[in-house]
């Protein structure tokens, strides 16, 4: 399995690429090219082409949610044919009317609440079920926190891929605002077994309940993780915890990673 960040907020690179607020990431596993969101604007387009990836050759769209840093992008495609559109139910229904019509003629969309195969080993998770009593599973927007309110959303559609390799299970996320380890736990459950990577957002900005980023840690500790790659919506105070108890890997835009 190859991924290679065609946008995440840092920029690893300072050969002309560009980052923004937001995830994308290109994805090679047994023949198969995945487009793995699509963060805000046109950048991961750009991106591609100076990193001479050609998404003409995807095969697959997957979304991991609705929210603009992570699907505002697909808007601005050139593809000149019509790629298959892998995601929740909920986040076409989401979109705006322009923007579901939009979708709907310019892609071969498929909805899944369900675990989704697009082959034997790589797969859509669907909607993730609540394993734990930690993570919550509802959004709160930043500003709403910074007021003091906490009435938040519960995102039923947020999902991952699972990539199933000889060494265990690579969960790739978005966001996690189902939670990072609930997500763990069902791709442990829809593959039977263990995981060997987690690259993406874990959603523990700095906002975030200490106890909340305390037990993710405690749960990656327990699973002995060999490789965890923390990206985009992770804090600062989230980083620096998780360093003096694991063993991570901060990536960014034009990274790649093979396991």
């Amino acid at each position: 399995m190859k991924l290679t960040v065609l946008n995440d907020n840092w920029c690893a690179r300072s050969d002309g690429l560009l980052s923004e607020w937001g995830l994308s990431f290109f994805i090679e596993h047994q023949g198969i090219k995945i487009l793995f969101d699509t963060a805000y604007s046109g950048i991961y387009k750009d991106n591609a082409n100076k990193l001479g990836i050609d998404l003409e050759m995807v095969g697959w769209i997957v979304l991991s949610h609705h929210h603009d840093d992570h699907f505002r992008g697909l808007q601005f495609h050139n593809f000149s044919e019509k790629h298959k559109l892998l995601c929740h139910p909920d986040l076409i229904e989401k979109l705006e009317v322009g923007t579901k019509e939009k979708i709907k003629n310019d892609f071969e969309t498929i909805t899944s609440e369900k675990p989704y195969r697009i082959t034997e080993e790589i797969i859509f998770l669907g909607e993730i079920p609540k394993s734990n009593d930690f993570e919550s599973g509802i959004y709160i927007k930043s500003s709403d926190l910074v007021r003091g309110l906490n009435k938040g959303e519960k995102i039923k559609e947020d999902s991952a891929l699972a990539i199933k390799i000889p060494g265990g299970v690579i969960v790739i996320t978005g966001c996690s605002h189902s939670g990072i380890c609930n997500i763990c736990e069902y791709a442990k459950k829809i593959t039977g077994q263990k995981i060997s990577a987690v690259i993406g957002g874990f959603h523990l900005l700095d906002q975030e309940k200490e106890e909340t980023i305390r037990k993710t840690i405690e749960y990656f500790v327990k699973e002995k993780i060999p490789h965890l790659y923390p990206m985009h919506c992770v804090g600062f105070k989230a980083l620096s915890m998780m360093v003096s108890k694991l063993k991570i890997t901060k990536i960014g835009t034009g990274d790649s990673v093979e396991l």
